[in-house]
């Protein structure tokens, strides 16, 4: 298991010093799912509680994919072709 985060370092420090997983959840108020999952698969939870009673930080929401419609990019093309056919003029 290769160990990326210094959550996950802080969890199985705590689990080694607790003996059980359980003993490390009720210690963060959590239930025993986030903290397995953080410490053993890197898993982080997305409830904003349970990250805060992990300590983790919290996450940003994903910016919002750019998309410009097919009929717009069409319409932009068209009319630089009509404004170059005026200026010839």
């Amino acid at each position: 298991m290769i160990t990326t985060s210094p959550a996950q370092k802080r969890l199985l420090r705590e689990h080694r010093r607790l003996g059980a997983w359980r003993a490390v959840a009720k210690h963060y108020h959590v239930n025993v799912k986030y903290v397995y999952d953080l410490a053993v698969h890197g898993a982080e939870p997305t409830n904003q509680a349970i990250r805060r009673a992990l300590g983790l930080h919290r996450l940003k929401p994903p910016k919002p994919v750019s998309y410009t419609e097919p009929w717009v990019t069409e319409a932009v093309n068209n009319l630089q072709i009509l404004l170059d056919q005026k200026e010839q003029r």
